[in-house]
């Protein structure tokens, strides 16, 4: 029930399917006509991966195990040079001749996060999904702290976007919205899109809209946690940033959606009371991911309070005048604490408070 009403909250609107099936996860491998195309790019290095997992791996796993002991064992190469085989691969039936491959030469892990790597430095992830769908139904699993790494890069390269396709795919890609810390990272990330744009024009509307479909998903059985000490959903990061885009989104179109903001805000409050963000860390880094937690939520309260409804209601402006007054006088605090080193080249979280938070 408490389940059911947080995810109320998070939507503040009437129910939206977000989630798009993917006939891929429901078989334990691909069928030799479903392999997914990789779009080329203009990376050559990029492409030179990307085609080397598809030959080398993608298309091998879509084939039934015959054809793949053919490919993989070194006593079969004698075989496929004397009498070659064809077989018909993809929607377009690609023709594609079974060769020898060794398997000490095919891609390798260090190989996999390199075509991340490139998909970040040529902001081109129209590949990820696809990528995502290969390498997993190759055998091949991103770890826990991987994803995080990833979504930062695709958060830093225009590729949130690409991110979203991903969660919608969910069982296929294996990206899941379960983990907090990937999911307060994937909510920071907005936060800073938004802060880019100086939450505001245009583009708020497509950052906000992103943020909620992510909330969205993570209400469906696929991304859904049980345990709610350990559910992202109410985390006072996610609820905040939320909060923070709507509030933006809403000022930058002369006001609209209050009623949406005010629940977020409400949300937020009511966060805030059951996590400890008052209590400074040991050391800079615990700080700075303080900062980080903080300053999104300390932004959505000022910018709530300046749409003209809520401001108008003394009730909810009043507690968020108070709570906002709070986090700043902590975020003021921990900015006194920044070691000398820190203060001439700000870590992430703390540059965030210099830019939104004034003493």
């Amino acid at each position: 029930m408490a389940h059911n009403a947080m995810g109320r909250l998070l939507r503040c609107q009437t129910p939206t399917t977000f989630h798009q099936s993917v006939n891929l996860t429901q078989k334990r491998s691909w069928s030799a006509r479903t392999i997914p195309s990789l779009a080329p790019t203009h990376s050559p290095e990029l492409d030179q991966l990307l085609n080397r997992f598809r030959d080398e791996l993608f298309i091998p796993h879509s084939l039934n195990i015959q054809q793949r002991n053919l490919i993989y064992r070194p006593r079969n190469a004698n075989k496929l040079n004397g009498h070659p085989i064809i077989v018909s691969i993809g929607p377009k039936e690609e023709p594609y001749q079974l060769r020898s491959i060794d398997l000490f030469s095919v891609p390798t892990t260090n190989d996999k996060y390199r075509v991340l790597t490139l998909m970040h430095e040529t902001k081109n992830w129209s590949n990820l999904a696809t990528f995502l769908i290969g390498i997993h139904k190759s055998g091949m699993v991103i770890r826990q702290d991987r994803w995080e790494w990833l979504v930062r890069k695709a958060g830093s390269s225009n590729g949130l976007g690409h991110l979203l396709m991903c969660a919608q795919q969910s069982e296929a890609t294996k990206f899941k919205l379960k983990n907090v810390s990937v999911v307060e990272r994937l909510f920071f990330e907005l936060h800073l899109a938004g802060q880019r744009i100086d939450f505001t024009g245009e583009g708020i509307a497509r950052i906000q809209g992103l943020a909620k479909s992510f909330a969205l998903l993570m209400e469906t059985p696929e991304h859904a946690v049980r345990d709610l000490e350990r559910d992202p959903k109410r985390s006072a990061l996610v609820i905040g940033t939320l909060l923070e885009l709507s509030a933006a989104r809403a000022l930058s179109e002369g006001g609209s959606n209050a009623s949406q903001v005010e629940a977020y805000a409400r949300r937020l409050l009511a966060s805030l009371k059951d996590q400890n963000l008052s209590a400074e860390g040991q050391d800079w880094l615990s700080n700075d991911q303080l900062l980080q937690r903080i300053v999104p939520c300390y932004n959505g309260l000022k910018l709530a309070l300046q749409l003209d409804d809520i401001a108008h209601n003394k009730h909810i402006s009043s507690a968020l005048k108070t709570r906002a007054n709070e986090l700043g006088m902590f975020i003021a605090k921990i900015k006194k604490m920044t070691p000398k080193d820190v203060r001439q080249k700000p870590t992430i979280g703390l540059a965030q408070a210099q830019l939104l938070h004034q003493n």
